[in-house]
């Protein structure tokens, strides 16, 4: 398991080209939901970033901002930038679709030609948009769209549609129409407080109806993405 140093990023303030009283810091990440569960452990065997539902991080030291693919080239879950020496301020902000969904902040100290290691653990943030991942009933995955319908044929799918309900206010978020995408084969609701909700139902459609669903399943909305299988529908009424 590699934790080495990474390609170097910008970030200001920079130390200047020749500058004698400069170092760095690597900065390493990992990501824990609202039960403690954590994912990833800073190194690239086990990256997290996946799991965690996260495409960038964004880095500010001090009043300075800079973004970073959540996994480096190399496969670790960290940036390396040069700064002059000093001690700085920073917040961490795992990224997702441009959605701030966990965050850590702190403070850390450049020392001149050394490197700083920060490793920190990212807190899921409330609220957030609950990320949902769909597979058939049997775990395989409703490639392009196509899910497996009423005695297990497969059916080109055109939209999802959902409705959820929060267990503790009874507030429901919904959407008739959920295009189907066909790599992520999800959907992301709107920004909803972390808790636990209910799944009035969630189905795979097309012209004729549900395809394959899920009726009243409770649902963790923890900061880390579901995985809900739809089984084959017995009516093209969504749960009837």
């Amino acid at each position: 398991m590699r934790r080495a140093l990474l390609s170097l990023v910008a970030a200001a303030p920079l130390a200047l080209a020749g500058c004698r009283d400069d170092g760095t810091a690597t900065f390493f990440w990992r990501f824990q939901d609202s039960t403690g569960n954590i994912q990833g452990d800073g190194t690239d065997a086990n990256p997290g970033c996946t799991d965690a539902g996260v495409d960038h991080v964004r880095i500010t030291v001090d009043r300075d901002t800079f973004d970073a693919e959540c996994v480096a080239s190399n496969g670790v879950p960290g940036v390396q930038a040069v700064f002059l020496s000093g001690t700085y301020d920073f917040t961490l902000e795992g990224l997702r679709n441009g959605e701030v969904a966990f965050s850590s902040s702190g403070t850390f100290t450049v020392h001149g030609g050394h490197d700083t290691e920060v490793a920190e653990t990212l807190v899921a943030q409330s609220p957030q948009s609950l990320v949902v991942f769909t597979d058939n009933g049997d775990g395989t995955v409703p490639t392009n769209c196509v899910f497996k319908g009423p005695g297990g044929a497969p059916i080109q799918a055109t939209h999802l549609t959902y409705s959820l309900v929060d267990e503790a206010t009874g507030l429901v978020a919904d959407a008739a129409t959920v295009p189907c995408d066909p790599v992520s084969i999800g959907l992301s609701t709107v920004s909803l407080p972390l808790g636990n909700y209910v799944f009035s139902f969630l189905a795979a459609v097309d012209a004729q109806g549900a395809i394959a669903q899920l009726c009243g399943v409770s649902v963790a909305h923890t900061g880390f993405p579901v995985f809900e299988d739809l089984l084959p529908a017995t009516s093209p009424n969504v749960c009837q």
